[in-house]
């Protein structure tokens, strides 16, 4: 079931870049920072967490569902869509969105736990800032930079 669920996230990322206009940063920035903020599959956020607990449970498993993982969700394609490059000084990109990924699992189980504490919107507010403060704007090739306008909320 996780698989599936992974394959189905893989394949809506696919799409979007698909319905984005490729040559346009600012629109690829706004569709993953909406994306990501968002809640299409809740139940995902939830999986991805006992997937992960699962594995420390079952340490035989382990190897072969982080393969599946890997191999499912690419972060290579995700930095490379945005036009990210890694800079001097700063966390890996690719740890960067293991730990954005972890987050909302984290912060999807806290709000489904403690709704009136953590509302969606706010959680969805949360996340748009967590997105904006992991990925820094400098580390963005200077003529796509050019073309960002400033963000909605």
């Amino acid at each position: 079931m996780q698989r599936r669920r992974i394959e189905a996230a893989t394949q809506y990322i696919h799409e979007l870049q698909s319905q984005t206009d490729c040559d346009d940063f600012h629109s690829r920035w706004e569709v993953i920072r909406a994306t990501f903020a968002g809640f299409q599959d809740d139940q995902s956020d939830i999986l991805d967490l006992e997937l992960k607990l699962y594995g420390l449970r079952h340490p035989e498993a382990v190897k072969e569902w982080q393969e599946k993982y890997n191999r499912l969700f690419s972060v290579s394609d995700f930095t490379k869509f945005l036009g990210l490059t890694q800079k001097p000084g700063r966390s890996k990109l690719e740890s960067r969105v293991r730990a954005l990924t972890a987050i909302k699992s984290g912060l999807t189980l806290s709000m489904k736990f403690l709704p009136e504490q953590l509302p969606s919107r706010e959680v969805k507010l949360i996340l748009q800032e967590l997105f904006e403060a992991l990925f820094h704007e400098e580390e963005i090739p200077a003529e796509l930079a050019a073309t960002r306008k400033p963000r909605k909320r």
